[in-house]
């Protein structure tokens, strides 16, 4: 089994921000370049970003994103955005097209077909991982969403959320897991007319019924599961050269979770099965807050493997039962 370490803390992060537009966030997913291997880079876009190329539509922001791609020879991969299109458009490849013939017009930047082509099958290739990803993270947001829509105090709701993992046996899915601490602490310290208040707020807030809460899950973990793609996509690089996708987005809620989490190592899956560790980065204004509960964490996360798959499939349904209980409880049914 071959792994990717990172260090060196190279954590780039950046946005650009003009008054009256849209910000835009960029940055790399990973602490810094791994120990050994070559690097494949790229920024994988997310839908909003995807949406406004296609519809050749910009705002200032990402004109003068997609100028610095073109300055330095950075390639603008499309296939998380693409995903959705395959999930939900009858077709899917006709965005891309668009997207093809939008950057070449207003950029001079050429896709050739082949490249277009090979970003489709990336997709289709790893269609089942992506769902499955967002479905992982559909049931931890409800539960999640549960604790943070309840009276419950910052240290409480970090309690809890970490007990319950731990005494369900739930799927460690560190990433969610890390997100819902974040989403804690920024319920506790940052007042309501804040922008990145508000927009958690409403990221997590609750749909009318059943069904529109489904809906707003599922475009929420859509959102973020970007992460999680980026992820997959390093596991299953070749064992010489880690493909190590960056992010850019417009999304807040993505942008802040990019400037506060990244993935410190990753291993090359064995039987589809991969181990990673993901980490608060140096920089996080919340490195301090998380260093206070190392003790609970590790206390409750301190599984040393995932255990056979009949223990992976039991962890996954406590998870699903989890989240079912989670909606009981805020959607009143």
């Amino acid at each position: 089994m071959s792994k990717f370490e990172f260090v060196g803390g190279n954590e780039t992060f950046n946005q650009i921000e003009m008054d009256g537009q849209e910000t835009v966030y960029y940055g790399s997913v990973f602490f810094g370049l791994p120990i050994s291997g070559e690097v494949d880079p790229y920024y994988l876009m997310d839908t909003n970003i995807f949406s406004y190329i296609c519809k050749d539509k910009y705002p200032a922001t990402l004109i003068k994103f997609i100028s610095l791609t073109k300055d330095y020879g950075l390639e603008l991969n499309p296939a998380f955005a693409i995903a959705e299109q395959f999930r939900s458009s009858p077709n899917p490849r006709g965005f891309v097209e668009y997207y093809q013939k939008h950057l070449k017009e207003r950029f001079g930047i050429h896709l050739s077909d082949a490249n277009r082509d090979s970003f489709c099958d990336l997709v289709e290739g790893k269609t089942n991982s992506f769902k499955s990803n967002i479905a992982l993270i559909e049931d931890y947001l409800a539960i999640v969403k549960s604790i943070y829509n309840s009276p419950r105090n910052e240290k409480d709701s970090v309690t809890y959320f970490l007990s319950l993992i731990k005494e369900k046996n739930l799927p460690h899915l560190t990433f969610a897991i890390y997100a819902g601490l974040i989403f804690f602490f920024i319920k506790e310290s940052i007042p309501r007319k804040n922008s990145i208040r508000d927009k958690v707020d409403k990221f997590l807030g609750i749909g009318k019924d059943y069904v529109a809460e489904m809906a707003r899950l599922h475009n929420a973990a859509s959102d973020i599961s970007i992460f999680l793609n980026c992820q997959e996509i390093a596991a299953h690089s070749d064992v010489s050269k880690c493909t190590m996708a960056s992010i850019v987005t417009c999304d807040e809620v993505v942008g802040h979770l990019l400037k506060n989490i990244c993935i410190y190592s990753i291993e090359n899956p064995v039987n589809g099965k991969y181990a990673f560790t993901v980490t608060i980065r140096n920089s996080s204004q919340w490195l301090e807050r998380f260093q206070q509960y190392v003790p609970l964490i590790r206390e409750n996360l301190n599984r040393t493997s995932i255990g056979s798959p009949e223990e992976a499939k039991r962890r996954r349904e406590n998870l699903k039962n989890e989240w079912f209980l989670a909606m009981q409880k805020y959607l009143k049914f």
